[in-house]
């Protein structure tokens, strides 16, 4: 399962993650859940609960896990394996034994995430995406594993830069939010082509570029996996300062509704989809094959047509051939017949005048 939270600076990505002590986010309730699920369905089998934690900052992933003297020395971690097999080499998974040990890890490092203030906000504002993954490790069984995602804010360059600042700061911030607009933007594109394929199942799949940043290369599984689930909440601001920012967010969330994959259950069969939305596909499916059917038939006839048009032209065309043949004959016996006939007279000539000789030569 994968659970990102989309949205701008200051939409509450990060409180609907978290949450307060007195208000507990969506991390407490699934830890809660899932540790419920391990200790009572589980218990007997020996199940055991993973977690782990990192960034991605600038397009590299850093180990959250670590303490920060170790992780400025650590290289990046590297993602390995292809398609639906990524993982992270060198994570750092952690056994949890309570819930309460597991949250107190991952608060403990959030300490060390990217945080920036920028410009209008005076608060620190997370400058990474942070990943957070449980794994149900049950013996003789796959592993069930839950990504739960914020995403950094998408934000307006000239609302990167704080009155203030150094221009070194102001350059890393610069190149903070670039890095995370380059991924948010390949994300939304990843989505929109995952929503296209899926309503043109018939057509040609048009590539989806998760290669061209580590979120979507780490997502790449739950998007394509046929027994994964990828749920997205969408946090928005209600100002009408932001009404271009909730827009596009809003935009991504209907994309993503619209995506429709298929899914296997468990147990290996068909997992129950949305009739409505099934209906409708095969509905505008069968409209797409009548019209394609009505206009392979019109080009039938107009290729029968064609052909018929083109049978008459070269009847006519062999009809005058042949009449040519035959009046190039006539030509030839008429031509021949006058030659003859005027020989003939020449002769009769001829000879008139040689009998006139002769009879002058005599008298």
């Amino acid at each position: 399962v994968l659970c990102f939270a989309y949205g701008i600076t200051n939409a509450g990505k990060t409180y609907t993650i978290q949450g307060l002590d007195e208000d507990p986010g969506m991390l407490m309730m699934v830890l809660n859940q899932v540790f419920g699920l391990k200790s009572s369905v589980y218990a007997e089998q020996g199940a055991s609960l993973q977690i782990s934690f990192l960034e991605i900052y600038n397009e590299s992933m850093r180990d959250l896990f670590v303490d920060g003297a170790k992780a400025d020395k650590a290289p990046p971690l590297q993602l390995k394996g292809v398609k639906q097999r990524v993982h992270v080499k060198d994570l750092t998974w952690l056994e949890m034994g309570t819930v309460e040990t597991g949250f107190q890890w991952y608060m403990s490092a959030t300490q060390r995430r990217h945080a920036r203030a920028t410009k209008g906000h005076d608060y620190q504002s997370s400058r990474s995406h942070s990943v957070f993954s449980i794994r149900l490790c049950v013996p003789g069984r796959p592993d069930a594993q839950m990504i739960i995602c914020d995403l950094a804010g998408a934000e307006r360059l000239n609302n990167t830069l704080k009155e203030g600042a150094t221009a070194k700061e102001n350059a890393a911030s610069l190149k903070e939010t670039c890095k995370i607009n380059q991924s948010l933007l390949t994300l939304g594109t990843c989505l929109e082509k995952l929503r296209w394929n899926s309503q043109h199942a018939l057509a040609k799949p048009k590539p989806i570029p998760f290669r061209e940043s580590k979120l979507t290369r780490l997502f790449e599984p739950h998007f394509t996996s046929t027994n994964a689930h990828t749920i997205m909440i969408c946090c928005i601001r209600p100002s009408h300062h932001h009404y271009d920012a909730t827009a596009q967010s809003l935009h991504y969330a209907s994309l993503a509704q619209e995506i429709v994959s298929k899914r296997l259950d468990n147990g290996g069969g068909a997992a129950p989809a949305g009739t409505e939305h099934l209906e409708k596909m095969m509905n505008r499916m069968q409209a797409e094959n009548q019209a394609k059917d009505e206009l392979v038939l019109d080009l039938q006839n107009q290729c029968c047509a064609l052909k018929e048009s083109v049978e008459e032209q070269q009847a006519d065309l062999t009809h005058m051939e042949n009449t040519q043949l035959e009046l190039i004959n006539k030509m030839a016996v008429q031509e021949a017949d006058i030659r003859e006939e005027c020989w003939n007279q020449q002769q009769e000539q001829l000879t008139a005048l040689q009998t006139r000789h002769k009879n002058d030569m005599l008298s």
